[in-house]
């Protein structure tokens, strides 16, 4: 999947959502995969560039779909 036909970025560790939040990307949706909670926040070129900046690779995905 091509990262900029995406427009969503989740991140599942808790632990990064606070950190997410503390630095003011406050939006987000609750999603459930496999019975566990994962964030989902609009992608954004300042999201983009704090994630590649302060994360791991796989701290993060790009996905295009959102799961009501």
């Amino acid at each position: 999947m091509k990262v900029s036909k995406c427009n969503f970025i989740m991140v599942s560790n808790p632990t990064k959502l606070e950190e997410l939040k503390f630095a003011g990307f406050s939006t987000y949706m609750t999603e459930k995969q496999n019975g566990q909670d994962v964030f989902v926040f609009a992608k954004t070129p300042e999201l983009i560039e704090y994630l590649n900046s302060r994360f791991e690779k796989g701290d993060f995905f790009y996905t295009s779909k959102l799961h009501f």
